[in-house]
């Protein structure tokens, strides 16, 4: 009729009717693993729903365990083509966070939790480079002035992100605001980073304490700023 469906089909292990309720929250993952070793982030669905939502489109789904899921999206058919409008002088887009401009680089060795993290951090204005090891967040050091570093602990390179923030401190980064990221809740890791002056955020990441702790970044960092200048 007016609309078009545009569907993404699976077939993989599908999603179980408890877990429907929840799956388009952010960091939701389903707790089967998946057959082919994808980790995720579980923010895919959310970003989808939010995005349709804004454009009042409907997200449509359907799942049956064991065979695979279908999700699609219903937009309006547009019967005639309307001419292009002149689009004026834009204004600049509110930034609410105060994040906007920020520039944070991102170290993880897994590359769909920096894909992840770009697209959260972005929708807050924040500039995300990313880095998979040691060696990429010294070249990114290298070559672009950062302002704050988010550092997986694990990097799976035989260096830890302890070790990777105090080397960036000492030869690239002086002046650094800097935090680890790790799934381990063990207090061994805890009193390590507190005892490196580093806060520690665990995965699955909270979005409003990422936030709130790199406002406080940016807080801290205005003053030297201005003072530089």
């Amino acid at each position: 009729a007016g609309e078009l469906e545009v569907a993404v089909y699976d077939t993989g292990p599908g999603i179980d009717e408890h877990q429907r309720q929840c799956m388009y929250a952010e960091f939701s993952r389903c707790e089967q693993a998946s057959p082919w070793g994808e980790k995720g982030l579980g923010l895919g669905l959310s970003i989808c729903d939010r995005l349709a939502r804004l454009m009042n489109h409907t997200l449509t789904f359907a799942s049956y365990p064991g065979r695979g899921s279908a999700f699609g999206v219903r937009v309006t058919r547009d019967a005639k083509a309307r001419p292009a409008k002149r689009i004026g002088p834009q204004r600049p887009a509110p930034d609410p966070i105060g994040l906007r401009g920020l520039r944070v680089l991102c170290v993880d060795n897994d590359c769909s939790i920096l894909d992840g993290m770009e697209a959260l951090l972005g929708q807050w204005g924040v500039e995300v480079l990313k880095a998979r090891n040691r060696a990429e967040a010294m070249q990114v050091c290298d070559q672009v002035d950062v302002d704050t570093i988010l550092a997986d602990y694990h990097l799976g390179d035989g260096a830890d992100g302890i070790e990777l923030l105090r080397r960036l401190r000492e030869s690239r980064f002086p002046a650094s605001t800097a935090a680890l990221i790790s799934a381990d809740h063990g207090a061994e890791l805890a009193l390590l980073a507190r005892t490196a002056g580093y806060p520690l955020l665990h995965k699955p990441l909270r979005p409003a304490a990422l936030r709130a702790l790199l406002s406080a970044f940016r807080r801290q960092r205005q003053p030297s700023k201005v003072s530089a200048a």
